[in-house]
């Protein structure tokens, strides 16, 4: 889904909210404002971690980073391959402990 949707939702809360508060019965404003903005909240929520291209993206760009740089500490230390499930060649650790101690040994 893309972002069409808040502003549709965006123009439908205002227009409610202008033809209700006209009537000057701001308990019903309150009440129907509280209920669209938790309808919007729960789209947003749906949206950002459902199976989506854009709940996606950012996750997955930040484990490529991760795999980027697992890659380039394995290059430095001789490792073949490197995932998160398999043990390193070296000493038989885990993966993210021998990333941590190759970052601690550059610096």
């Amino acid at each position: 889904m893309d972002f069409e949707l808040f502003f549709w939702f965006g123009d439908f809360v205002c227009i409610t909210n202008y033809l209700i508060y006209t009537k000057n019965n701001r308990t019903m404003v309150i009440l129907l404002s509280s209920i669209l903005l938790s309808l919007f909240w729960v789209i947003r929520f749906v949206l950002l971690t459902g199976n989506n291209n854009y709940g996606n993206n950012k996750n997955a760009a930040w484990h490529n980073r991760l795999n980027i740089q697992r890659g380039i500490m394995s290059k430095l230390h001789g490792v073949e391959k490197v995932t998160s499930t398999e043990t390193t060649k070296v000493e038989g650790e885990t993966n993210d402990k021998q990333f941590i101690l190759g970052w601690t040994e550059i610096i």
